[in-house]
């Protein structure tokens, strides 16, 4: 749970849930509108593995008032297996360009070897990605048993009218997966625009206690807040601008809590792994000028 990619997962998955069943005040379109949220969102998955971006990640602590743990800026970049994160600032500080060309040539390796995937070496790399789609899958479908959805009406978020939905979890709902448990234990609200059907917003609680491992492997406590906010980067692509999480819990024996917001912006398309491993040579040519930015 401590990444924003996990929480992030589990916000988008719990936005995926629009197309069940309503209660009695559900409109006749409720099953259209999670039908267009679970299509458009599996296109946006899978354009986001061809996207570079640039990500603000802030953390802070859980002291009153809270005090900036960390606050980095990564450049994140498609490597045909995953994504890499290098590292550009920290604090306000720009890495020095010699570690940024180090990163250049991970990232460089790293697409060369996506371009030969039978290579011992590469296999894993290419089975773990599969095996990460694979439960993302799991976790949409999962979706379709796990709520029961309201529509609560139309309202505007960041410009764009949506139909809002309240999420609320189905007691009948038995999770097949680990995965899946995160669902019977949360509610969600989200926002869907009603033009394109996309997600512009989804807000999920806590509801209960998460257990791994039957408590022995540490829990996360209710009360816990995901936030995910969307927005277009490209005609019918909208991709996360915004996680935010709030979230206390223990780890074996040892208290944690998670309070990061985590910001995006600078898309990029840079397409299969041939044009990106061409365009990270050529950043790389021209990394003598590096001030800091992407």
């Amino acid at each position: 749970m401590r990444d924003a990619a996990t929480i992030s997962l589990l916000v988008a998955a719990l936005a995926l849930a629009g197309g069940m069943p309503g209660q009695s005040d559900t409109p006749p379109n409720a099953h259209a509108i999670g039908d267009r949220a679970v299509a458009a969102q599996h296109r946006d998955d899978a354009a986001l593995e061809t996207y570079e971006r640039v990500e603000r990640e802030v953390q802070m602590s859980g002291d009153s008032p809270p005090v900036v743990e960390q606050d980095r800026i990564y450049r994140v970049v498609p490597t045909g297996t995953g994504t890499l994160r290098l590292l550009l600032r920290d604090r306000g500080m720009p890495v020095t360009p010699d570690i940024y060309r180090q990163e250049l040539q991970t990232w460089i390796r790293t697409l060369e070897a996506a371009l030969n995937p039978n290579a011992d070496d590469v296999r894993g790399a290419f089975a773990r990605a599969e095996e990460k789609r694979r439960t993302r899958t799991t976790i949409v479908d999962a979706t379709r048993e796990a709520y029961i959805a309201t529509w609560l009406g139309r309202e505007m978020q960041d410009g764009y009218s949506c139909d809002k939905l309240r999420l609320d979890p189905n007691p009948n709902f038995r999770p097949r997966t680990t995965a899946a448990e995160f669902l019977a234990h949360a509610r969600a609200t989200l926002w869907v625009d009603e033009k394109s059907g996309h997600v512009v917003r989804g807000e999920a609680e806590i509801l209960r206690d998460i257990s791994f491992g039957g408590g022995v492997l540490g829990k996360v406590y209710k009360g816990g807040h995901l936030l995910l906010k969307q927005q277009p980067v490209a005609p019918d692509v909208w991709l996360p601008v915004l996680y935010q999480y709030d979230l206390s819990g223990r780890k074996f024996v040892f208290t944690f809590q998670l309070h990061n917001r985590v910001e995006v912006d600078h898309y990029r398309n840079l397409g299969p792994v041939s044009q990106a491993l061409a365009v990270a040579r050529n950043d790389l040519a021209r990394s003598a000028s590096f001030r800091g930015e992407p």
